[in-house]
């Protein structure tokens, strides 16, 4: 029987965590599939594990990948051997609820949609649970209501439509993130349109291709948890939780300001390929003020790394600090700079003011 949906599981020496992956994709509902399983060059016993499940299961398929070293590299060479007409995305150390295959594709059969995202749980370390927009915690279920009440989209039960206007609107009025690249089940011929993941990028090259997709094409929001999203310490975008974090706790941690410059650097870059997306882009109505708002995000990310390195890096420091005055000036950056740079000049910062103008995220 021919597949009729793809997944691809790009993985690194995961031997221990990949079997929950795979367990997950075996217990779909939704039966017919192909699991690509592309190992990154591992150094671990990733391809052995994975021949072992295609003894028991020949839906499985195990290839190395051929392309850039990296997650992006590594999704392009699934999706380039892929045969299904829908292509699903999961990570090597997170697991699907059983019927996120059965509701995606129901949506995307029974509706004239060809893309679909749902809700997720975060689990941390600590075994700790928390659902994006859990519908038991008023504050966090706001959010959803929130970015509903922005688009007042079409809803039929569990399904929330979204049109082609979600990435700007939701950028200009600060919708909350529902598109997480490991609920996304999408028709492959939008994959043709929009292009392959950007294999330049090292990190948020996930989110990259997700905004190239929901800046030209509608999509469903399915309105039911299909993602146990796992937050370990060597994922590097959880290494610490934003939520809950003391800046001066971690000032002089160089291995957490090292991560956190490089995740920083990464969503600048990220940014930045965006602001042309923008202006190359038909659908974009409002350009300018699209525009002025990835500059300020950007001045604030310099900012944000120039602060947090001040303490271990003051070179880098200065270079982010006078780099954030390029994209925004600000009077209080302009002080910080100076203090850096001549900390035995007696300058009184509002240490309020300042701390508003980080950017964790």
């Amino acid at each position: 029987m021919f597949p009729e949906v793809s997944i691809i599981i790009p993985t690194y020496n995961r031997e221990r965590l990949l079997p929950r992956a795979i367990e997950s994709v075996r217990r779909q509902t939704y039966k017919n599939w192909e699991l690509l399983i592309i190992d990154d060059r591992s150094t671990d016993n990733t391809e052995i594990l994975v021949k072992k499940y295609i003894s028991l299961d020949d839906r499985i398929i195990y290839l190395k990948n051929e392309r850039k070293k990296g997650p992006a590299g590594a999704r392009n060479f699934g999706i380039l051997n892929s045969k299904g007409k829908y292509i699903a995305f999961l990570d090597s150390d997170d697991e699907w609820s059983e019927i996120h295959l059965e509701e995606s594709i129901d949506v995307l059969k029974n509706y004239d949609i060809k893309v679909s995202f749902a809700l997720w749980t975060a689990v941390k370390e600590d075994g700790e649970v928390r659902r994006v927009f859990d519908p038991e915690i008023p504050e966090e279920r706001a959010r959803l209501e929130r970015t509903i009440s922005i688009f007042n989209p079409k809803i039929e039960g569990k399904y929330i439509f979204f049109g082609d206007n979600f990435y700007e609107e939701s950028f200009l009025k600060g919708a909350s993130y529902c598109t997480n690249i490991n609920t996304l089940v999408i028709e492959r011929d939008i994959i043709e349109k929009v292009g392959l993941f950007n294999e330049d990028l090292l990190v948020c090259e996930d989110s990259d291709f997700v905004y190239r997709v929901i800046l030209d094409y509608p999509f469903c929001l399915i309105d039911n948890y299909h993602l146990y999203y796992y937050q370990g310490s060597d994922n590097i975008y959880n290494f610490f939780d934003r939520r809950d974090v003391k800046i001066d706790d971690v000032l002089e941690n160089r291995k957490f300001i090292e991560k956190f410059t490089f995740v920083g650097l990464g969503q600048i870059k990220l940014n930045s390929i965006h602001k042309n997306l923008i202006k190359s882009s038909q659908k974009i109505v409002r350009k300018k003020e699209c525009i002025n708002k990835i500059k300020d995000i950007i001045g604030r990310k310099y900012f944000t790394l120039g602060f947090m390195n001040h303490k271990i890096n003051k070179f880098k420091a200065i270079l982010f600090v006078f780099k954030s005055l390029f994209y925004k000036f600000k009077f209080t950056r302009l002080l910080f700079l100076i203090k850096i740079l001549f900390p035995f000049i007696p300058i009184k910062l509002e240490e309020e003011k300042l701390r508003k103008d980080l950017s964790l995220w």
